[in-house]
């Protein structure tokens, strides 16, 4: 299962603290390959919708709950990782 999202991302600074709280959401696209006797491998593409929600630092850290629907989209997902800002 392979995942494409395109999202629109909202942070809301938490005070003086460095952490952000993130919201966003947007549609998904949902490749699936199927390694079973009966439908050995074929591929099915979906679309569907997520939501996410989850916490940022200004350091670069952060850790996202996704939920989701439609086709193939997974139901729950979370991420945790570092991004990097190019200035």
């Amino acid at each position: 299962l392979a995942t494409i999202n395109f999202d629109i991302n909202v942070r809301f600074p938490l005070g003086q603290t460095g952490w952000s709280l993130i919201q966003g959401g947007g549609p998904v696209i949902a490749i699936t390959r199927f390694d079973d006797e009966l439908y050995a491998g074929e591929t099915e593409t979906t679309a569907g919708v997520s939501y996410l929600f989850g916490f940022a630092h200004d350091n670069g850290f952060f850790a996202e709950f996704r939920t989701g629907g439609g086709g193939w989209v997974p139901v729950f997902k979370f991420g945790a990782g570092w991004s990097i800002k190019i200035q």
